[in-house]
């Protein structure tokens, strides 16, 4: 059965939306050339991949991020889990020299992503026949989770699928998935807490490309439920603009794209101090109280990241075109305030 690429055969990525996300992402067939037009080697053009994939949990009672990235010269991984009613952070992270033990796949729809060091193990697991997701991780510490999530359902979701250019000859492909229920466990500190008991929803990223060396973004996420809608929304500025844009929100499943959307905040104190998250076109309007922060910082001249994920809530109106406005009260979600040389 023939498969479906993001690479054509001249050896270009196919640019804009997908309805239907791309099998494989054959990077090996990509014709990477220099801003000139020469040919890049074979080393340069195994240096300058990126990829990374992350999932989030939201409810009111616990809040959970994990990632895991290759970037070539260094491999990041971090795990942590927020319980709100004590305000506790547990946290995990990993920085692999030349990302050895990391294995990320180049299939979205049915691949597998690991992590094996150390006494610690991480998988991400997609399943096409069931347009599933998994995560399952299991610490030394004790932290362990069991998350799965379906896009299939009586209101099946439509994820966000984008290819966009980056500098002359670079690309970036993501897919994004957010407002789907989650279900599973996650055992911590705070005990065993079953996710489809407390309402728990989840979200979704696969990213991979050709970056530009120096990337800097914010982005904005949250997933719940809303007057009895699951509502997800995604957006971000810095990356995927190039023409087209990743940002987005879900009712039900239903895939919305909105406008290019502004972040405003004070970015000498952007994990305690209040953020605005507002698109052009009016359909975004949000503000964001901040209520704990995921934080690395790393500076190896070649690689550097100075990252902030910060979690806390979102208030405000969503106005998706053709539908009654949408009140967001008190939601948990999740900001970036991220650079990386990569």
């Amino acid at each position: 059965m023939h498969e479906t690429k993001l690479i054509n055969a001249s050896g270009q990525p196919q640019f804009g939306y997908f309805e239907t996300t791309p099998q494989v992402i054959n990077t090996g067939d990509f014709d990477y050339r220099s801003p000139m037009g020469g040919r890049r080697s074979r080393v340069r053009k195994w240096l300058d991949y990126n990829q990374f994939q992350y999932i989030g949990v939201i409810s009111d009672d616990l809040l959970l991020g994990c990632a895991l990235g290759d970037f070539r010269y260094l491999g990041i991984v971090f795990v942590y889990t927020y319980e709100p009613a004590t305000g506790h952070l547990e946290e995990f992270e990993m920085k692999v020299p030349l990302g050895h033990g990391i294995s990320l796949t180049n299939r979205p729809l049915d691949g597998t992503s690991t992590v094996e060091t150390g006494g610690n193990s991480i998988a991400i697991v997609a399943d096409s026949a069931s347009r599933g997701v998994s995560l399952k991780v299991n610490l030394k510490s004790g932290l362990a989770a069991d998350v799965h999530f379906t896009l299939d359902g009586p209101k099946p979701l439509q994820p966000m699928s984008v290819c966009t250019q980056t500098a002359k000859t670079g690309w970036v492909f993501t897919q994004k998935v957010a407002g789907v229920r989650a279900a599973g466990t996650v055992t911590g500190p705070f005990g065993t807490k079953d996710l489809a008991e407390i309402n728990a929803c989840a979200h979704y990223d696969y990213s991979v490309g050709y970056m530009r060396h120096e990337t800097f973004w914010n982005w904005a996420c949250f997933s719940g439920t809303v007057d009895d809608s699951v509502v997800g929304l995604n957006v971000s500025c810095g990356v995927n603009e190039t023409s087209f844009s990743e940002n987005c929100i879900w009712i039900d499943g239903e895939l919305i794209p909105v406008g290019l959307t502004r972040f405003d905040y004070d970015r000498r104190s952007a994990s305690v101090t209040q953020w605005t998250v507002r698109s052009a076109d009016g359909a975004v309007d949000l503000e964001f109280v901040p209520e704990g922060t995921h934080a690395e910082r790393l500076n190896l001249l070649v690689v550097a990241s100075d990252f902030k994920q910060i979690f806390g809530k979102f208030n405000g109106v969503l106005r998706p075109p053709s539908r009654p406005a949408i009140q967001i009260r008190d939601q948990y979600g999740f900001v970036e305030d991220q650079y990386a040389k990569w």
